[in-house]
């Protein structure tokens, strides 16, 4: 695979599956669950407001709404552009997601895993984007020092003012 030709629209998840800004926590899990996504577009008058994952609705009540928890500042990336491109934006913004658009109108979604399972040279490029106290791609966060941590160990650190970056005791 040339990691320069490949566009995003050959990555992609699609269709993809959005939701209204009214939507309440349960239903989104009952959707992620069903379909095994866990970044949801919120579009209103098909227009996009913003994105939401499953990790951002930990703890959250399942009979409330979406939408006070969801990003506003969504990281969007054309169906045209490259897959470098992409995975650039992607690790740049620290964002395991960016919704694809075709003009004004959402028609995908672009994962990490997406990319890292498309090509060993796009991985690499998004490799910067990992936990750096385990690892994962997923659900990650800006850290400490211009570094990621994960939801979960984000969850674990908040109140310290260490993290466990791993190696030695």
């Amino acid at each position: 695979m040339d990691k320069f030709n490949v566009l995003v629209s050959s990555l992609m998840s699609h269709p993809v599956i959005s939701i209204p800004p009214e939507t309440r926590v349960a239903e989104v899990f009952g959707l992620a669950d069903r379909e095994g996504v866990h970044h949801f577009p919120i579009i209103e008058h098909g227009a996009l407001m913003g994105l939401v994952c499953t990790c951002d609705l930990r703890g959250a009540r399942p009979d409330s709404k979406v939408w006070p928890l969801a990003r506003r500042q969504v990281v969007t990336v054309s169906r045209t552009s490259s897959a470098v491109e992409a995975a650039r934006l992607m690790s740049a913004n620290a964002v395991g997601s960016a919704v694809v658009t075709d003009g004004d109108a959402v028609c995908g979604i672009l994962t990490r895993e997406d990319l890292a399972s498309a090509a060993e040279e796009l991985a690499l490029l998004i490799g910067e984007g990992h936990c750096a106290s385990c690892g994962t791609r997923q659900h990650l966060r800006a850290g400490p020092d211009s570094t990621y941590l994960c939801v979960d160990c984000m969850s674990r650190a908040r109140g310290k003012d260490w993290f466990d970056f791993g190696g030695e005791d």
